[in-house]
């Protein structure tokens, strides 16, 4: 097993090379790598409570507080925060509010495509199983709706990610059988077809794109869970490798593949550990590393979040791979980075 450095009170959101974007509360700031040295690069003005609570970790979780995620663009940084679409220009520090009028707290991700729209779905409870509704902006501050899932179609949408093979973007949704899936447009969502359905096999929040397949993780609380592998010409599915829970994050940086898991509720998977995998081929893959969850108990978990590493977003050339942890134990919200010389050799050596 590999140990990763621990940056305590530091959510690390985005790395650019050697730089690192990480924010404590509503402040974000940069550094370069194994540097102390911080300067501050932007701020979101929530109201007072908001802005006191975001510098707790206990609160910050359990209300939702601070940012979720940030999307550097050329003009200025896009970011979410609760109930918030927010941007800021290179040469301000301040965080604008340029949308909110959608359903849950927030989007797990904004994606730039191509042609530099911006997209987003919702992500919220939905347990009436109303229509969920894609968001498409131009300019970043105007906003539309792009496609809508008609009621008791879906759940809600995981992520949205671009197919440069395709040309196309990828949605993906949850959770019970039927709505499960990953569907796809190449029409900037003018129609949208399910291509994917597989009920909790295609069950996922995140993938891995390449020319012939996908390879995607399962995020099922009620079946064991395992990597999934697409074939585009045979239009099958095929279990790769098992793993313990189910898994949110799945990442490639450098020449490495990573995967993070999520011990949820469940009777059939583990409830006590996070497990980070690693894959030198994104078919064999290991664990590196493997955390305890915090001492609250799971069925109430969801208060404070679930544990996990979330892997970092990353461009350029980078030694090392970032994650934030959160509701683990002894390293709640710190970050972890992991040297990819030393997961290289790791992964070679076993």
């Amino acid at each position: 097993m590999i140990n990763p450095k621990i940056f305590n009170n530091e959510k690390v959101l985005y790395v650019n090379g050697n730089k690192i974007i990480f924010s404590i509360g509503n402040y974000l700031f940069e550094k370069v790598e194994s540097s102390q040295d911080k300067k501050i690069i932007g701020y979101y003005k929530g109201n007072f409570l908001e802005n006191l609570l975001s510098k707790f970790n206990i609160t910050s979780d359990m209300l939702r507080l601070g940012f979720h995620s940030i999307l550097p663009l050329n003009n200025g940084i896009i970011g979410i925060q609760k109930n918030n679409i927010i941007f800021k220009k290179n040469n301000e520090l301040k965080f604008e509010k340029v949308f909110s009028n959608f359903n849950g707290s927030r989007p797990l991700n904004i994606l730039k495509c191509p042609d530099d729209n911006l997209f987003f779905g919702e992500y919220f409870s939905n347990v009436q199983r109303t229509e969920v509704k894609v968001f498409k902006s131009s300019n970043i501050y105007d906003w539309k709706v792009a496609f809508t899932f008609k009621p008791g179609t879906i759940r809600h949408i995981h992520k949205l990610k671009y197919d440069n093979y395709r040309r196309g973007i990828w949605i993906l949704t949850g959770d019970l059988d039927k709505e499960s899936g990953l569907w796809f447009t190449n029409d900037n969502f003018k129609t949208v077809n399910k291509v994917i359905s597989f009920g909790q096999k295609s069950r996922a929040v995140d993938l891995l794109i390449f020319e012939n397949y996908l390879i995607f993780p399962m995020d099922s609380p009620i079946q064991n869970n395992y990597i999934i592998k697409y074939n585009f010409n045979t239009k099958n599915i095929k279990k790769i490798y098992s793993i313990k829970n189910s898994a949110f994050h799945i990442k490639r940086i450098s020449d490495i593949y990573f995967i993070s898991t999520v011990p949820e509720p469940s009777i059939v998977n583990d409830t006590n550990y996070v497990y980070i995998y690693a894959s030198l081929d994104a078919h064999n893959w290991k664990v590196i590393s493997k955390f305890k969850k915090n001492f609250i108990p799971n069925n109430f978990q969801f208060i404070t979040r679930y544990p996990e590493v979330e892997l970092c977003s990353s461009k350029g050339n980078n030694d090392n791979i970032y994650g934030y942890a959160r509701s683990i134990k002894e390293f709640s919200n710190s970050t972890m980075a992991w040297s990819l010389k030393d997961v290289r050799e790791y992964l070679n050596e076993y």
